[in-house]
């Protein structure tokens, strides 16, 4: 229960970005958990996920019924999704299960106030009901204040000297850990002459700079776009001593999640050229289809765009190393790792995902 714990305390200190990251690989460990549900679902409100906020929500309802703040939260969800009548229905019911809650007497006041939120701007619904969101409980306001100006002052005096030498000795741009990979001034070739069959074959100059342009996204944090790059020199004409760089600079990208990811890539862009997408981080949703559990694993086929039982994008295999409680009739959303599987005539390479992190989608 640790991780739970953990997730407490970020939400009393609403860091719920961060919290969203501790718990969503743990919904196979907490998926009877009422409480679980409710954290991510406050959580998914405060990062603009609605539709991961009503799914996480109506679990927490399902699992308990007399859950007024989960209920109370997923009606400001309703309302803010343009669905009154289902939120009122909510505040109704957190009314009849806790008939002082404040919450939901502002809610029903807010309904017959405005009838058609549909007919109001995005920012204007969430700032209408954002004293409705169920939040922990802070301090006065007033008192906040006071401390901290208080501490202000005591810090300033203390540490101004200090801090005036670090700004004075501190670089302006630290660069990020393992950017000093890309140095290649010691580099005697950038190319090889007989590199073999090599699906890019560029200049001393283009390999310069790409290698540039590897380095601007991984200091941007930008990783997604940086294996890209590093792809293009790995299969490309530049000489052992490039590649071997970018080997060990890959050794340093990060892993995003729901919070942190950038740069997506299609479906049909992986296909198109899967070896340029190697090792790159995706975010589709879709459905589940022939799910097999074993010891240490799941197995499925991913079907992409499928989510809306509209369009589909193509079909993957998935592997995931974490538990999770998958139902085929359940769309979800993933972040997964492309691999690239070579075959014999290695003209069309297969590829799979490797599921990092998932999260399920409202009907």
């Amino acid at each position: 229960m640790a991780s739970l714990k953990k997730a407490e305390s970020l939400f009393r200190r609403r860091k719920y970005p961060e919290l969203i990251s501790t718990l969503e690989p743990r919904i196979f460990q907490f998926r009877e958990n009422p409480r679980f549900y409710f954290l991510l679902g406050v959580s998914c409100i405060e990062t603009g996920d609605l539709a991961g906020a009503q799914s996480y929500l109506s679990r927490a309802v399902q699992l308990d019924p007399e859950d007024t703040d989960a209920m109370l939260a997923l009606a400001v969800v309703h309302w803010r999704k343009r669905e009154p009548s289902d939120a009122l229905r909510c505040w109704l019911e957190a009314l009849e299960t806790d008939p002082k809650s404040r919450k939901a007497k502002a809610g029903l006041s807010l309904a017959r106030r405005v009838a058609a939120p549909d007919e109001l701007e995005p920012d204007e619904r969430v700032r209408l009901t954002d004293r409705l969101v169920p939040r922990p409980i802070s301090v006065s306001p007033w008192i906040t204040r006071t401390l901290l100006f208080a501490a202000i002052i005591v810090t300033v005096v203390a540490v101004a000297p200090i801090l005036e030498d670090a700004i004075r000795s501190r670089p302006r741009d630290e660069p990020r850990e393992g950017i000093g990979m890309l140095d290649l001034s010691d580099v005697r070739s950038m190319t090889v002459d007989d590199a073999g069959a090599v699906r890019y074959v560029l200049t001393e100059p283009e390999i310069r700079d790409t290698v540039g342009t590897i380095g601007r996204y991984f200091n941007s944090f930008r990783d997604n776009m940086a294996i890209l790059e590093m792809n293009r020199l790995l299969h490309s004409n530049a000489s052992h001593a490039v590649k071997e760089r970018i080997r060990m600079l890959r050794s340093y990208t990060r892993r995003p999640d729901f919070t942190s990811f950038s740069d997506n890539f299609s479906y049909r862009d992986v296909q198109t050229e899967p070896w340029l997408y190697d090792g790159v981080y995706i975010r589709w949703s879709g459905r589940i289809a022939n799910l097999e559990l074993d010891d240490d694993r799941i197995t499925y086929r991913f079907l992409v765009g499928y989510h809306t039982d509209r369009v589909l994008e193509g079909t993957v295999d998935a592997v995931q190393h974490f538990a999770a409680a998958l139902d085929p009739a359940v769309p979800v959303e993933v972040i997964a790792r492309v691999e690239v599987i070579a075959r014999d005539d290695d003209v069309r390479p297969e590829i799979r995902i490797e599921v990092t992190s998932l999260r399920f989608l409202a009907p």
